[in-house]
């Protein structure tokens, strides 16, 4: 069943909203690259500690594993909130709002990305 917006909130009423969801997903982004840094800064010391403790390398190795899949799907978490912000720049356009979803710097096309976006339906053709 396809979902259709029947209609338009009033600049009025979608001001308050649109600014909150910004300062959110800026929020979210942050948290997301705050655990990637620490995440990161995990995988470092891992190391240093058996080495440190003179270890064999197997000693800890599945922590190690288990730090870089982590590592990896904060990756991915992230380029997913970075596709929200495309995705929320479509539907600004075709709406005619105006918020900034990010740090207001321009951004490569979809092309120089490396990931595909999903489609957006037209607001305006699911009424």
């Amino acid at each position: 069943m396809t979902q259709m917006l029947h209609t338009i909130p009033t600049e009025a009423v979608a001001m308050p909203a649109a600014e909150e969801l910004a300062n959110t997903l800026r929020a979210f982004e942050q948290a997301i690259n705050d655990s990637f840094a620490l995440g990161g800064r995990l995988a470092t010391l891992l190391p240093a500690a058996r080495t440190e403790a003179r270890l064999s390398a197997v000693v800890g190795q599945g922590v190690f594993d288990r730090v870089c899949q982590a590592l990896t799907a904060m990756g991915e978490a992230r380029g997913h909130a970075v596709a929200s912000h495309r995705l929320l720049d479509k539907i600004n356009q075709q709406v005619g709002y105006v918020v900034a979803y990010g740090d207001e710097q321009p951004k490569p096309g979809d092309d120089n990305y490396g990931r595909s976006s999903a489609s957006i339906v037209s607001i305006r053709d699911a009424a």
